[in-house]
């Protein structure tokens, strides 16, 4: 049975909340003080499209934009245009196991998946 928007909202919510609490966890150790440099850099242009994959790789269920606000990562609903070619494409189930162990990954914050601060195309 597919899950509910609300569910992926709340989902996608825990998983920002525990990259956010790795991040100030770890913002004096390197190299995550530059990651967040990185990210602010990155998403004060524009937001970077999120889209959520679960059983069929070729339709997301459920699409989001990453934004900065305040310093910290939050998500939006997707913008309408332009029109996204290149989403950030990141598992349900991993977005699942990081609420599930949010401290394994807040004391190894590059278990988080920041591939999206790496290539230009991704999420534009």
């Amino acid at each position: 049975m597919p899950k509910k928007t609300s569910d992926y909202d709340a989902l996608f919510q825990a998983y920002l909340r525990v990259c956010n609490e790795a991040l100030e966890a770890n913002k004096d150790c390197y190299p995550y003080m530059r990651i967040m440099q990185e990210i602010e850099d990155r998403l004060k242009s524009h937001a970077v499209r999120v889209a959520i994959i679960g059983k069929d790789e070729n339709h997301p269920e459920a699409l989001y934009d990453l934004v900065i606000e305040d310093q910290r990562l939050a998500v939006k609903p997707p913008h309408k245009k332009p029109r996204v070619i290149c989403p950030w494409r990141i598992t349900r189930q991993f977005l699942e196991d990081v609420a599930q162990n949010p401290k394994a990954y807040i004391n190894n914050p590059a278990q988080l998946k920041w591939e999206w601060l790496n290539s230009c195309d991704i999420g534009v």
